[in-house]
């Protein structure tokens, strides 16, 4: 065989190589330091049961060979963690205050990647650095409004003088969002990581680059390289190039072409199978997704009455937590709540506890909004009236009051309590009351419908983004952030009930609700609601 070794492998990024080959019923592994003249280590070789080598070759093999590098970086470099860059938040208490159950571990030649780590390998997914500290924790404590400060982390970290740690009075917080994983990573990890095929972007200097070799590169170096870096996007436009970039329009999803026009096989063996990633073509590059998120996560509060102050008013259950996570993913601005929620605080919705009178967030939520209510209409000048299926939202609503989780559920003998029967009598008689002085009422208003949200999030967002007034100069940028994570931390899978828990009396009255609501939105223009209401 000829190079074996891969040449990103001779750049003294590895310990030993593993080379693995699978012919007949065999599997030989063959092991060596590629920086020795005496380099063979070791050469292993056994038979392979059939149900063996279908799980090998699905798994981490093409059917010829497949090389791994056992990198030997720092622990930095040996994990990849999905992350969520919560802000630079101004930190007025201390770590005991700000956070619960605070871990505080030392970790020499601090980086953001690091902390986040070490938090890992100690079951929290909250961590935070500040100078030379990293500060790992489940949850967020603090009961006063939030500050952030985008400008205010300017302090080099002690581990990476291009990366920040936080200020003299503000910490950088982080929240994982899945496990981390431990290298070495193999051929499936950058296949989970495709984005597609583009036409090369024109201007070179939209590109930094970053890595070039004279032999073929692996796109998961790549993606890892890009990864430390702090950028989402690991682009090929061939295998012996990769550049790291920020989002662009170029890659947008609308100007993804077939992936036949990315006809360069990485591996540089045009006969390999047609498994094998490709690394561009003629005129187009190759994109993967790292797992850098970033560029979205980090929010602010908007100036005062920058946008009038606006409800988002929905029946409990309707998904309006949810709607605020897009928001705020999409708009870069937090949206507030009449509520103050502690446990959606602790997810990074600082808004939650601003006053409502600050005027300084995109929107209020309030599920209970009538002319009996003390400052109606006077605290409100628009409204966003999110609509769903009243049938799903009580169940939706039922599972949270009995779990107290935003993304809880609950066994069908709940439903079977006194306490079910009563929550619909309540809220079917006070939403009949909602809906109608809302659609009678003279504030402008939008109404959002659920399935409309979930089919095309990024029209409907774009909708709200203009009845309010705000419009980002990020916004495409930002959705597609959507793109990778439109779930948050709120949305509830929809819940399987055995038994149904309605009652006939209970359908006709919701069905009373549904006509109601669809008669009204009728008189003042809107289109119909979807079929909601319920066979008796």
């Amino acid at each position: 065989m000829k190079n074996l070794s891969p040449s990103w492998c001779n750049r003294g990024s590895c310990h030993f190589v593993v080379l693995f080959i699978m012919f007949g019923g065999f599997l030989v592994v063959i092991t060596w330091l590629p920086h020795y003249d005496n380099n063979l280590i070791a050469v292993y070789g056994t038979r392979l049961s059939i149900m063996q080598r279908r799980s090998l070759t699905e798994s981490y093999l093409t059917p010829v060979m497949q090389t791994v590098c056992a990198t030997s970086g720092t622990a930095e470099q040996q994990y990849r963690c999905p992350v969520t860059f919560l802000g630079c938040v101004v930190n007025k208490l201390g770590f005991n205050r700000m956070f619960e159950h605070v871990l505080e571990v030392n970790v020499p030649a601090l980086t953001p990647k690091k902390c986040i780590v070490a938090c890992f390998n100690h079951g929290l997914e909250l961590s935070a650095v500040q100078g030379t500290q990293c500060v790992c924790s489940k949850f967020m404590s603090v009961q006063q409004t939030i500050d952030v400060d985008p400008q205010g982390c300017n302090r080099t970290c002690p581990g990476n003088p291009a990366k920040t740690c936080g200020g003299n009075n503000t910490m950088q917080i982080y929240y994982r969002t899945g496990p981390c994983r431990k290298g070495p990573f193999f051929q499936r990890d950058a296949r989970q990581a495709e984005y597609g095929c583009f036409p090369a972007p024109g201007d070179k200097q939209t590109y930094s680059t970053v890595a070039t070799s004279s032999g073929y590169m692996q796109p998961i170096e790549c993606v890892m390289t890009c990864e430390t870096q702090d950028l989402p996007f690991a682009v090929m436009p061939d295998p012996k190039t990769c550049f790291c970039v920020k989002f662009i329009e170029f890659f947008n999803h609308s100007h993804a072409v077939n992936n036949s026009y990315c006809d360069r096989r990485c591996s540089g063996d045009m006969t390999f199978p047609k498994n094998d990633l490709r690394c561009g073509g003629q005129g187009y590059v190759s994109v993967w997704r790292t797992l850098v998120e970033n560029r979205c996560g980090e929010k602010n509060y908007l100036p005062p009455n920058t946008v009038p102050p606006v409800a988002l008013v929905s029946m409990p259950g309707s998904g309006n937590s949810w709607l605020r996570y897009l928001l705020e993913t999409a708009g870069g601005v937090y949206t507030g709540s009449v509520y103050h929620s502690m446990p959606i605080t602790r997810k990074g919705m600082f808004g939650e506890l601003d006053p409502i009178d600050s005027n300084r967030t995109l929107t209020i939520k309030d599920h209970v909004i009538y002319r009996g209510i003390t400052g109606y209409p006077h605290r409100f000048k628009k409204i966003i009236l999110l609509l769903r299926n009243p049938f799903d939202a009580l169940i939706a609503e039922f599972n949270r009051r009995i779990n107290g989780s935003q993304t809880g559920h609950v066994a069908d003998e709940d439903f079977k309590i006194p306490r079910w029967q009563g929550y619909i009598k309540w809220i079917v008689n006070g939403y009949s009351k909602v809906y109608k002085d809302i659609l009678t009422g003279d504030l402008p208003l939008l109404v959002i419908i659920y399935d409309d949200l979930k089919s095309n999030k990024n029209r409907e967002i774009k909708r709200i983004l203009d009845f309010v007034g705000y419009h980002p100069t990020d916004l495409d940028e930002r959705l597609q952030c959507l793109g990778r994570n439109d779930v948050g931390y709120f949305k509830r899978t929809k819940v399987s009930v055995n038994d149904d828990p309605y009652t006939k009396r209970n359908v006709e009255d919701i069905n009373s609700l549904v006509f109601e609501l669809r008669s009204g939105l009728m008189k003042i223009g809107y289109k119909s609601l979807p079929a909601w209401e319920r066979d008796i």
